[in-house]
């Protein structure tokens, strides 16, 4: 019966260690997962941009065009 109990003792605060582990890899899924959609909010709103500032311009060629065409 002693070695039943040095086995159950030498086990102590494993489920404690084992769900600190787990806990670490979960938090670092976490964390990834918050990055990834951090940088796909940048490049969502830089693609926003970029098409806003496109249409701009080809808005003034347009514009510029039709000044010129309306004088001539």
């Amino acid at each position: 019966m002693n070695v039943f109990k040095k086995i159950i003792r030498s086990q102590r605060g494993v489920a404690l260690v084992t769900m600190m582990l787990l806990l670490s890899a979960l938090t670092v899924l976490a964390v990834g997962a918050v990055l990834v959609s951090s940088i796909d909010l940048q490049l969502a709103s830089n693609y926003y941009q970029n098409s806003r500032a496109f249409y701009a311009a080809e808005a003034g060629d347009e514009k510029a065009l039709s000044d010129i065409q309306s004088l001539l």
